[in-house]
């Protein structure tokens, strides 16, 4: 059978840039807005009051212009999204070399040594948006031969694809607990107004004989904010998400459905963006933003746990009527997506898909500790797979390096990374690249000459 091979390893980084340099400007911009609405509309220059409305307006317009812009290119991530994301990093670039400028040589007679550490930090950062330029100029012209994809035109075409299916759940809904959704969404947003105020509007409040100690403590003040914001934010949206019973119910399509061991709930993954480093995510919030496009996604959730983590849609099951739960949605799914692992439920549920001739619909990612221990997922997929026509060739993949595989009815679809990395965005970038190859282009062959690098399933 055909083995299809993509090495998503540049798109990958590639799409790290672009969240977290939109993650770094958003904020930034979103400020100014708040900072536009908060200042007076008028404001005395000698003895005449000017109005600064037509101002505010015209600013907020393309304030909010600019957020929408970041917005689609965090959402779409196809080649306009790297447009976007190339003139956030250009903008970067110009407010570097200023800051350093004014550093360094505005009073070049009192140059010291807190100076020139101030301008190396910010050289460094310019050497960062250098290189993120130049991995997004090796990404666009990555792929332009005869035997493989442009990377930029592949993800375009997913971004097509999933512009057409539209979850039909509503944003706005109440939530499953109203009360506590509450009080961590006003928790969340006092934290991120602890981390957004400047120093010096905060020193004023200090009394004076504090305000030396409180401007050594403010750094760890807005930190321990940081890390506030994402653990109350992902707080909020666990207890105001939907289970997956009322999301089957409003969303009619055929589910996307998702199977892992409870082990796997603790996969440890850095979160993409800016807040995203400070809290630990799984595997299926890190393709849920694409998934939930496609169809309701939906989960069983650990009879454990009292709140279903965030992911894809949770619903709880006895012991005794899990199983029926799975059968049903296994009939019904358009994709089945599964975390390898070793426990006896997730070998039932793999036998009975195997079965129940489901495997056309399967994806398999495989976590970081299992490409990692290369001996073990080569014996998981031997002891799964070795009576099934994918057998020989899954016995000869490599799985250090495979993060995804799909089981297409022409052969396997082999999503590739280089080195092994705890980053939700691998797993983004890699569940793109199975949509294209499942959904966008499922009948495509390719030659057997070796693992194609299309740069980006971007």
């Amino acid at each position: 059978m055909a083995v299809t091979k993509l090495d998503i390893s540049l798109a990958a980084r590639a799409a790290g840039h672009l969240y977290l340099t939109t993650a770094v400007v958003g904020p930034t911009i979103f400020g100014a807005l708040a900072a536009m609405i908060t200042y007076p509309f008028r404001r005395q220059v000698g003895a005449e009051y000017v109005s600064l409305i037509p101002e505010n307006v015209i600013f907020a317009f393309l304030t909010i212009g600019f957020l929408s812009a970041l917005y689609y290119a965090r959402r779409e991530l196809n080649g306009w999204a790297y447009v976007i994301a190339a003139l956030c990093v250009v903008l970067m670039a110009l407010v570097s070399l200023g800051i350093a400028y004014l550093i360094v040589f505005d009073t070049p007679e009192k140059i010291d040594a807190s100076k020139l550490s101030d301008a190396l930090v910010f050289v460094i950062y310019l050497i960062y948006v250098i290189r993120v330029l130049i991995d997004y100029g090796h990404l666009a012209l990555s792929g332009h031969n005869a035997s493989s994809i442009p990377p930029l035109r592949l993800a375009n075409e997913v971004s097509r694809q999933l512009r057409r299916r539209r979850s039909l759940v509503p944003w706005a809904h109440v939530p499953t607990n109203p009360a506590r959704t509450f009080v961590y969404a006003i928790l969340f947003l006092l934290c991120l107004s602890i981390s957004q105020l400047p120093g010096k509007e905060v020193l004023q409040y200090v009394p004076s004989e504090s305000q030396e100690d409180f401007k050594d403590f403010e750094p760890w003040l807005k930190f321990i904010a940081l890390v506030g914001v994402a653990a109350l934010g992902a707080l909020a949206r666990r207890n105001y998400a939907l289970r997956a019973n009322r999301v089957l119910e409003l969303d009619n399509r055929r589910p996307i459905l998702f199977l892992r061991s409870f082990v796997d709930d603790k996969v440890w993954l850095w979160g993409k963006g800016l807040f995203g480093k400070f809290r630990r995510k799984t595997i299926d919030e890190a393709i849920e933003r694409l998934a939930r496009r496609l169809g309701p996604f939906v989960a069983i959730a650990n009879p454990n746990t009292q709140l279903p983590r965030l992911g894809a849609a949770q619903a709880y099951f006895s012991n005794d009527t899990w199983q029926n739960a799975i059968a049903r949605w296994v009939r019904t799914a358009q994709m089945i997506v599964m975390v390898a692992g070793r426990t006896e439920g997730l070998r039932w549920e793999l036998d009975h898909i195997l079965a129940d001739e489901g495997q056309a619909k399967l994806v398999i990612f495989l976590p970081p500790a299992f490409r990692k221990d290369s001996v073990t997922a080569a014996r998981w997929f031997s002891e799964h797979f070795s009576h099934t026509r994918y057998g020989q060739d899954l016995s000869a993949i490599d799985p250090r390096k495979v993060i995804g595989i799909a089981f297409r009815e022409d052969g396997l679809f082999v999503v590739e990374t280089r080195r092994v990395h705890r980053r939700e965005v691998d797993y983004l970038v890699a569940m793109q690249a199975i949509i294209f190859a499942t959904l966008v282009n499922p009948s495509a062959q390719q030659p057997k000459q070796g693992p194609k690098t299309f740069g980006a399933a971007a």
